[in-house]
């Protein structure tokens, strides 16, 4: 459980290079990085500064604003860059500016933030620094019921990245299914390319019983594929 944000700035990467089994030099010791705390939000010995239960996703704008999203909060809070706790936005429910879920922030080139609910699959854009509400885009509209909405990968100039997933309750899932896939939508949620992107789900397997008739296990050791977009939005 994380009940504090701490920085840590962290100047090289721990996997520049990929050896393979021949380049290894079993001789070479590993490198040690040394890391300094720069700044922290919270501390569980004064309770009124305890602003966290546990950390879900952080983002930075070109400002240096430091905003969170939380379990125990059903919004996200931004911070200045010293800091101190500035604005909290959103609350929980189904109308515009609420949320049915901790939701998923991504900052965008000049600052606007970009909330989703995966629950409603509802994405809802709020203005650089003040942090008004501009509009929400529904990414579930163009798409069947089994093809959800699961991530806002990046957002780029003329549209959005986004990452959907099969519901594995309608699509049985064995080595010959793609039910994950990387869409690239334009701003209203519509499809601008057929799927970018086509990789294995977690593997699981469905049980069927009286009240679920397709149940998925995520499988012990099954594959999983995680997705992030690089620093320079591509």
């Amino acid at each position: 459980m994380i009940r504090f944000l701490a920085l840590l700035p962290f100047a090289a990467c721990l996997i520049g290079g990929c050896a393979t089994k021949e380049e290894i030099d079993p001789g070479a010791t590993a490198e040690i990085f040394l890391l300094t705390e720069s700044l922290r939000i919270g501390d569980e010995a004064i309770v009124d500064t305890v602003y966290f239960d546990r950390i879900d996703e952080i983002e930075v704008d070109t400002q240096g604003n430091i905003l969170v999203t939380d379990d125990a909060s059903p919004g996200f809070r931004i911070f200045s860059p010293d800091g101190t706790l500035t604005n909290e936005i959103g609350s929980e429910g189904e109308a515009p500016g609420e949320f049915q879920d901790t939701p998923l922030l991504t900052v965008g080139a000049k600052d606007s933030v970009f909330v989703f609910d995966i629950d409603n699959g509802r994405l809802t854009v709020y203005s650089p620094g003040d942090y008004q509400m501009t509009r929400m885009v529904n990414l579930a509209t163009n798409f069947p019921d089994y093809v959800v909405a699961t991530d806002v990968l990046a957002i780029i100039p003329n549209g959005l990245v986004v990452q959907f997933e099969h519901s594995p309750a309608e699509d049985i899932v064995d080595e010959n299914d793609w039910p994950t896939e990387i869409k690239f939508l334009d701003r209203s949620g519509g499809a601008l390319r057929d799927s970018i992107v086509l990789i294995p789900s977690i593997e699981v397997t469905l049980i069927s019983d009286e009240i679920f008739e397709n149940f998925p296990f995520t499988r012990q050791w099954g594959r999983e594929s995680f997705i992030i977009s690089s620093s320079d939005g591509l």
